[in-house]
């Protein structure tokens, strides 16, 4: 998995990049098949922007969100792709594991 930080018009210490690259690694336990994660942070006046895109074998999914602060705005947009991923695996896993019940028709027929 290769998780890219792109900053625009901001610095942010290796400190924070690692925190970061921390946190976005946990989302790997919702899809193993990531291939990339990209965090796009740009800051506007006294706003920051936060994107993650995620890109894996079998789907893209893309959150964003603005706030006054940077780590705010990152949990915040964080905590709303983890829910859409676990929608998602719930989505699939319901799918997968559906059983069919025999129809009444084909019951009485048997009989």
């Amino acid at each position: 998995m290769e998780i890219r930080i792109t900053l625009r018009h901001l610095e942010i210490s290796e400190e924070i990049k690692k925190l970061i690259t921390r946190k976005v690694g946990k989302l790997q336990k919702y899809d193993p098949d990531i291939q990339l994660i990209e965090i796009i942070i740009t800051q506007e006046k006294f706003r920051h922007r936060v994107e993650i895109l995620i890109k894996s074998r079998h789907f893209q999914m893309e959150a964003s969100g603005q706030h006054g602060n940077l780590q705010t705005c990152f949990d915040d947009v964080l905590a709303k792709i983890e829910r859409r991923l676990i929608e998602h695996k719930k989505r699939f896993k319901d799918k997968k594991h559906r059983k069919t019940a025999p129809s009444p028709e084909s019951a009485d027929d048997e009989t």
